[in-house]
């Protein structure tokens, strides 16, 4: 794995990980088209990954704003 280039080398590693996870979890992470799995395996660089999920976390984030007001709202 040393003699890759750095992008090849990182997608192998991640490719790894991913199937570790799933061997280790027993949890098949690509069952659908849109699962984060599948999105990470398209990512080619760290910048990539994080990017990926920073909007995770926002849209979650989002999530749980909606939720607050909504409790408040049913709280009246």
């Amino acid at each position: 794995m040393t003699n890759q280039p750095g992008s090849a080398r990182f997608q192998a590693l991640l490719d790894s990980a991913l199937q570790e996870y799933e061997k280790k979890a027993g949890v098949p992470l690509a069952d659908r088209e849109d699962s984060l799995a599948i999105r990470l395996q398209g990512c080619h660089s760290t910048d990539d990954i994080t990017t990926l999920l920073q909007d995770k976390a926002q849209a979650f984030n989002d999530l749980r704003q909606r939720d607050r007001i909504s409790r408040l709202l049913y709280q009246f």
